[in-house]
């Protein structure tokens, strides 16, 4: 008797176990469906988070002075950069706002809420791919430290976050609609193997990187001539004053022989 209630029990438990599975499965497809991009529609998407080891690939210290790195970062997508961080001084732990101030926007004036705006923008392929650079920004150039290629497909609205276990140790971006702000998530997405590890710069870097040295040069030559100008002025103020003492001189000498 006690089998058969058991068995009856069992019958009945069953379809309600499979319902709260399927239930639970539903759920969790439904979660990671909204979570995931939608073909075809226009993102941004901006980084929050980079933590780096506290040496380099080589071991060593990453400045010459003992100071952590001054850490900034670059994505690029379809081979062109699209966002580019501020640099973060002396962290190994750097943290970005989707807002952000340079000196060279003070400068020009460009406080508007447009320009302030540290997100790049990208449009859902899931055919394409996104590259995240991790550099050390010195005062005449970066040193690569890290990158990332990540799938669209990888990516999820909201809080995305990649953890290693080498120089790289932490990545964290944020992904929202552009086309419909409203439309947010509070759901994170963890990278899989699907994220690949880069440990030489992407192309589209390399030629910012360039553009950079080639401003650098540019501007270091301008500084060259200007210096070379002044000396060159100067040469001819003192010549021109040279000149002017030593016709006094002669006029002095001819005053005294007519004496």
């Amino acid at each position: 008797m006690k089998k058969i209630l058991s068995q009856k029990v069992l019958l009945i438990a069953i379809p309600f176990a499979l319902i709260a599975t399927a239930s639970v499965i539903m759920g969790v497809t439904d979660k990671t469906r909204g979570n995931k991009l939608e073909n075809g529609q226009v993102y941004e998407i901006w980084i929050k988070q980079a933590e780096v080891a506290p040496m380099n690939r080589e071991g060593k210290s990453w400045d010459m002075d003992g100071n952590a790195p001054d850490l900034m970062a670059m994505l690029s997508w379809q081979d062109q950069i699209v966002l580019t961080t501020v640099a973060s001084t002396d962290s190994l732990i750097a943290q970005w706002d989707q807002t952000a101030v340079e000196a060279s926007q003070i400068l020009k004036g460009e406080l508007d809420a447009k320009s302030l705006q540290k997100v790049g923008r990208f449009r859902m392929n899931p055919e394409q791919s996104l590259e995240i650079g991790i550099f050390d920004d010195d005062l005449v150039s970066r040193e690569f430290i890290k990158g990332l290629r990540i799938p669209m497909t990888s990516l999820g609205l909201g809080k995305n976050e990649w953890r290693g276990s080498g120089v790289l140790k932490n990545l964290v971006i944020s992904v929202q609609s552009a086309e419909e702000p409203a439309k947010t998530s509070t759901d994170l997405t963890l990278w899989d193997s699907s994220v690949i590890e880069l440990d030489t710069i992407p192309e589209a870097m390399i030629s910012a990187q360039d553009q950079i040295a080639d401003q650098f040069g540019k501007a270091a030559e301008k500084a060259i001539n200007d210096a070379e100008k002044v000396v060159e002025d100067a040469s001819k103020v003192m010549e021109e004053a040279g000149k002017e003492i030593q016709q006094g001189f002669d006029r002095f000498m001819r005053d005294l022989e007519k004496k």
